[in-house]
């Protein structure tokens, strides 16, 4: 489990991101499930506090065969999000699938 003192420099870090300057483009629903070294690493952590920083709403939890998350918003901040979540220094993370699902109607993102 990340310790708390792990927690709030993951934090501080990501509220230091100056995010571009996004269109207001249409939303989608994207449902991703990431493999590889992705549990004990902070990776809900970490897209937790991006999603939130971004206004992305979804849910991202531990299943069996990684991380599954699902998260919507614009799509020019899904495009940000996922490039965020692929590039941050951990060990080497794939997506094994990305869907486009129909809209829910989140109201925040969570971590299950």
């Amino acid at each position: 489990m990340i310790s708390f003192i792990n927690y709030k420099i993951m934090k501080k870090r990501i509220d230091k991101i100056v995010l571009p300057t996004f269109k207001d483009s249409k939303k989608e629903r994207w449902a991703i499930l990431f493999e590889g070294k992705v549990k004990r690493v902070a990776f809900r952590n970490e897209a937790l506090l991006i999603a939130k920083k971004l206004s992305l709403v979804g849910y991202v939890e531990n299943i069996k065969e990684g991380v599954y998350l699902e998260v919507e918003g614009s799509i020019d901040k899904l495009n940000y999000f996922l490039k965020h979540i692929l590039t941050t220094k951990r060990f080497r993370i794939m997506v094994h699938t990305l869907d486009i699902i129909k809209l829910k109607e989140e109201k925040e993102f969570i971590k299950k």
